[in-house]
């Protein structure tokens, strides 16, 4: 009887260490899991940190840039109101404001003369400029595309676009 208990606390001995060697390699890879995952969460944190990094970069370059065109268009915007007020001051008295101006400006219209110019010279510049007008609406109600019309008359696509879109309004 001695005999089978010893028999039987060697087949638990050996289960028992079969257990137990089973339980250290699912722990033993627990912890290479762990090693696994915290080498990638720091892997993760520099390429984060990187990535971070440029991103400041690159909003300082930015912000740099975005600064520098402001100051321009501010040197710009200072020079055309010194230029307008110099314009203005410039002005003869019998000239309106330039305000006063503004509200009544019609394009096809208006006619300012300044001092005494040549009136001849002043009224063929205006038939010159009505003929070409007229000749563009009459190759436009032809049905002539405007590229054709600027071939044909000599002047600029974009000129007969206005001259045909100012004629409409």
């Amino acid at each position: 009887m001695s005999t089978l208990l010893l028999v039987i606390s060697f087949i638990f001995h050996l289960i028992s260490f079969f257990f137990i060697i089973l339980l250290l390699l699912k722990f033993s890879k627990v912890k290479e899991m762990e090693t696994k995952q915290a080498k990638m969460i720091k892997d993760m944190e520099e390429a984060i940190a990187a990535y971070l990094l440029e991103f400041k970069e690159e909003n300082e370059k930015f912000i740099h840039t975005l600064t520098k065109t402001l100051n321009r268009i501010e040197l710009k915007n200072e020079k055309t109101d010194q230029e307008e007020k110099e314009e203005e001051a410039v002005l003869p008295p019998y000239l309106p404001n330039i305000e006063q101006i503004k509200d009544q400006v019609d394009i096809s219209t208006t006619h300012i003369t300044y001092g005494k110019l040549d009136s001849s010279k002043e009224i063929e510049a205006n038939k010159e400029m009505q003929s070409i007008m007229q000749q563009a609406l009459q190759l436009h109600r032809q049905g002539k595309t405007i590229e054709e019309i600027a071939r044909i008359l000599e002047k600029g696509k974009t000129e007969i676009e206005l001259l045909l879109k100012f004629r409409q309004t």
